[in-house]
């Protein structure tokens, strides 16, 4: 990865881990991968929080570009690639810090702390953050396996939230706190400059997956011989990759597929809209990111990233799953004049701004961790939609 101008590598200390000293206060965010994809910028931009309520902030993940950022960052970093050297940070940061919160991402790596901490005289607090995934049994379900522990549950959307709760974990065990940006990246996003042309180039951000229902995209582009000429760019790798890459350049489309990119921003930058096609989608930080960019963002009707745009305001939706409406879709726009276009795009960059502003999101994730290290449960706000909370409630 690229280094950031202006920073410096810390050395590693006696513990092993990198970064400089630690404070009374820690707080270690454990990620499953190393790779910079929404969850893992999810867990800088949360560290970057905390660490402004006055905690010393540490990221373990595996060798990759997460730990790169955090390291220009400042946070602190624990590289691990087993359980052993979990193990060894999980004791390390108890022992560094009189109290401590730690973020876990997976079952295994919460029942892990959890043994450990019984060994722990000072006070700690344990978040298991649930960012959603492929599959639904290991996502949610295998949740519920946490319920003997005194762990709180994350959700970082309301989408989470309803499938957690359909997979039989309490609702009183779940709190939503909503992705966010953290402050240097959602600077350089509103820093773009806006756009005001025809629609020609379309992006796509995203994990090469079967669930994430790129094939919509593709046949969308299949049936609509007028969409032909668009550009489209593919940013992200995964198991269907090379046959889908295969199955664009079969069909003569001008679709290029990137494979995963650190230079999002430029991508962004040139583009004219984007468009999400996975309806399952726990959140959509790479939504919420190309709105701050002012970026018109085209999404599904379902899914966590149907409730980051307002339809015709900050953005547009098509019927999930359906390549002709998506086709539809794209045409309806490519019918607008360039400065309708131009409006979209500056409406949903003000609404990112203020939904996606890490103050907004980082006093909800320093309100649970207060609550937590005080002995005080967190106070459970139910899911947007509900007749107990407005929307800004739960998300702030």
């Amino acid at each position: 990865m690229p280094r950031i101008p202006g920073t410096i590598r810390s050395a590693t200390d006696a513990s092993g881990a990198v970064g400089k000293p630690g404070g009374r206060d820690g707080a270690l965010y454990v990620s499953h991968s190393g790779r910079l994809y929404g969850t893992e910028r999810m867990a800088i931009a949360t560290l970057e929080a905390l660490r402004s309520g006055g905690f010393d902030p540490a990221l373990c993940a595996p060798p990759g570009e997460a730990l790169e950022l955090a390291l220009a960052l400042g946070i602190r970093t624990h590289s691990f690639d087993g359980w052993a050297a979990l193990t060894h940070t999980f004791a390390t940061e108890l022992a560094r810090h009189e109290r401590l919160v730690t973020l876990t991402t997976s079952v295994r790596q919460a029942a892990l702390f959890e043994t450990l901490r019984v060994f722990r005289h000072g006070r700690t607090a344990h978040l298991h953050v649930v960012h959603g995934g492929v599959d639904e049994k290991g996502s949610y379900g295998h949740k519920r396996w946490l319920a003997g522990f005194p762990v709180r549950i994350v959700a970082v959307s309301d989408y989470v939230a309803s499938r957690l709760a359909a997979h039989g974990v309490p609702a009183t065990r779940i709190d939503v706190a909503e992705n966010f940006i953290y402050a240097e990246r959602l600077d350089a996003l509103c820093a773009l400059p806006l756009r005001e042309r025809p629609l020609r180039r379309i992006v796509v951000v995203s994990r090469v997956e079967s669930v994430k229902r790129l094939d919509v995209l593709l046949e969308a582009l299949r049936i609509e011989p007028r969409l032909a000429d668009l550009r489209i760019d593919v940013l992200g790798s995964g198991g269907l990759f090379h046959a889908l890459a295969a199955r664009a350049r079969d069909a003569g489309r001008r679709i290029h597929f990137h494979g995963f990119r650190l230079d999002v921003l430029e991508f962004l930058r040139r583009a004219d809209l984007l468009v999400h096609t996975c309806d399952t989608e726990p959140h959509g930080l790479g939504v919420a990111e190309a709105m701050a960019a002012g970026l018109p963002v085209l999404v599904p009707d379902q899914g966590g990233a149907a409730s980051l745009v307002e339809p015709g305001r900050t953005g547009m939706r098509f019927r999930s799953g359906d390549p002709r409406a998506l086709a539809n879709a794209i045409l309806e726009l490519r019918g607008r004049e360039p400065r309708w276009l131009h409006d979209l795009g500056v409406a949903a960059r003000h609404a990112a701004r203020e939904r996606f502003a890490p103050e907004n999101g980082g006093r909800r994730y320093r309100e649970l961790v207060a609550r937590q290290l005080s002995g005080t449960a967190p106070i459970h706000r139910p899911p947007i939609g509900s007749s107990s909370t407005s929307a800004h409630e739960a998300t702030t």
